[in-house]
């Protein structure tokens, strides 16, 4: 299980087989409740649901990317309670599972995946071509939450940084880092 924590509750991802879902706790994990309303899977159906993002400045407001056959976008403004269906992009949860919300704009949200999908209205349309020049496949951003035009992105290229709210990145070539996609091992020494 994948989770986060807002405040005293909690919201947790089980994804994949037949109770895959969005459940919530308020105690500390206790008990669980399964959150259905709104979302593709609250008839039944396998699906595979990923939490996404918490809207710093009213925690009520979460996102989910929601892997399903009529899976997409989802927000709620009621700490998940309720969700409605923002649109279709679902840029394969299963790997990226992230969204962003910028710290001052709880419409401005980031998916990311390989490329990066960007949207002004809270995921009803999305752009591919605000990031640009840069290695794909991203996996973490950070969004300064006193300024939102500084932001920092980790990707399989490394890392990048923006001072124009992603319109413009450079590299952050002073880092030693490397990227391993598969090590393979044997019994010989050394």
């Amino acid at each position: 299980m994948r989770g986060v924590r807002a405040a005293a509750d909690a919201l947790w991802i089980y994804g994949g087989g037949p109770d895959s879902a969005i459940y919530k706790t308020t105690d500390g994990g206790t008990t669980w409740k399964k959150l259905t309303k709104g979302l593709p899977y609250e008839n039944g159906g396998r699906n595979r649901a990923h939490w996404s993002g918490l809207y710093r400045r009213d925690p009520n407001i979460v996102y989910a990317i929601v892997q399903h056959e009529k899976g997409g976008t989802y927000r709620s403004e009621d700490k998940g309670e309720t969700w409605k269906k923002m649109g279709d992009t679902n840029p394969r949860p299963s790997y990226y599972s992230q969204i962003r919300i910028d710290p001052n704009n709880d419409l401005r949200i980031w998916e990311l995946g390989a490329p990066m999908f960007y949207s002004e209205d809270g995921g009803k349309t999305f752009s591919t071509q605000r990031v640009r020049g840069i290695h794909g496949d991203y996996h973490a951003m950070w969004i300064d939450p006193a300024d939102s035009n500084h932001m920092l992105t980790g990707s399989d290229g490394g890392i990048h940084w923006s001072y124009d709210a992603g319109k413009t990145w450079d590299f952050v070539n002073t880092i030693a880092i490397g990227q391993f996609y598969e090590v393979a091992l044997d019994n010989e020494k050394p």
